[in-house]
């Protein structure tokens, strides 16, 4: 294991009982407990000067959390008084201005615009945070400040925790922002009357969306039409030669898409060493090169499913129980459709995958 405060290892191995590693640990660190090789400004105040007694360690955690959600709401805070400095009133100034047009207007809307990347990038910086999360601590600061300011004090008195307060800004994202001042005031009282009453985030969910239905019964749905519009498809990279993929779908694509990956993730031998989580991996990067069977990895010789099938109008068809016909083909075999994808894959050019063009 590795020395409290070093990064020298004590030659024990790795996993041992209990026993031994608190004996081990309790011994590397003089007796002290581990909290004493921590920087004092990462303790708690009470803790500092030793440990409190038992009953005492409940109460410490519930004035840090209350101190963090405090520090929350200061973020937030500072995030939108930032934003109203560097853009915030300049966009207010422009809306409220007679209407201009020619190269004025586009001279002042680019004007804006470099000044919101600029404050973007001010709030990554500060916060260590990509491009795409400081667009949301954005929006989030102006609708706590602006739209839910009664919730949001709420999460400072630690009546409600951050993750509540971004769930009732999401329900309430539909309302103009008249509604939104009332849908605040009747979740701030039901809160503030049995806060153990909302305390999961479903049962706050189910609330905020009772009170955006009593506002505007129609709100639920412009919010439906908005989270569709927010769909996309993210990829970003990850450690040791990984990367990570994000999708946000509507709700039926979300469960074909699932329901096809489980599919293909089944079509292997009981023998195949890979974890389901792996073929489920494996399964969708098949797909979307074209594939309908997984092509299984086990040890049997003459198994069965070890080929991966490709979907093609050949194959379409033979499952059909026809005769594949060439002619009738609309978007190629399976060998010619895995050959194209694989051709633009490795070279990484349109040039290449001219399919009217050569042969496979």
């Amino acid at each position: 294991m590795v020395l409290p405060g070093t990064d020298k290892f004590d030659g024990s191995t790795m996993f041992g009982s209990c026993a031994i590693i608190e004996q081990e640990y309790d011994e590397s660190v003089n007796g002290s407990g581990a909290l004493a090789n921590l920087p004092k400004a990462l303790l708690p105040s009470v803790l500092v000067d030793g440990t409190p007694g038992s009953g005492a360690l409940g109460s410490i955690l519930l004035e840090q959390r209350r101190c963090e959600n405090v520090a929350f709401c200061r973020t937030m805070s500072a995030v939108y008084a930032l934003f109203r400095d560097r853009y915030g009133e300049r966009e207010s100034a422009f809306l409220s201005s007679d209407p201009i047009g020619g190269a004025d207007f586009y001279a002042v809307r680019r004007e804006l615009s470099l000044a919101y990347e600029a404050v973007k990038a001010e709030v990554s910086v500060t916060l260590r945070i990509g491009p795409a999360a400081t667009e949301t601590v954005i929006e989030q600061a102006v609708g706590f400040v602006e739209r839910l300011p009664r919730v949001f004090a709420l999460v400072g008195r630690n009546a409600l925790s951050p993750r509540g307060g971004m769930e009732a800004l999401s329900r309430a994202r539909a309302l103009t922002g008249g509604q939104a001042i009332e849908f605040d005031e009747l979740l701030a009282e039901l809160l503030a009357a049995d806060p153990l009453a909302l305390i999961s985030v479903p049962a706050l969910r189910e609330a905020a969306d009772r009170l955006v239905h009593e506002i505007d019964p129609v709100a639920a749905e412009r919010r439906r039409r908005m989270a569709e519009e927010d769909r996309r498809v993210t990829f970003r990279p990850a450690e040791d030669g990984m990367a990570a993929a994000y999708a946000l779908l509507t709700a039926h694509e979300g469960l074909e898409l699932g329901v096809r990956v489980d599919e293909i993730a089944g079509t292997v031998c009981e023998s195949d060493p890979r974890t389901v989580p792996q073929r489920r991996a494996d399964g969708l990067m098949m797909l979307v090169r074209g594939f309908s069977t997984l092509g299984c990895w086990c040890a049997v010789p003459g198994c069965p499913l070890r080929e991966a099938r490709a979907v093609g109008d050949d194959m379409l068809q033979k499952g059909a129980g026809r005769t594949p016909m060439p002619d009738s083909f609309t978007h190629g075999s399976s060998q010619q459709r895995v050959t194209w994808f694989t051709r633009g894959l490795k070279t990484g050019s349109m040039q290449q995958c001219n399919t009217l063009q050569g042969s496979i």
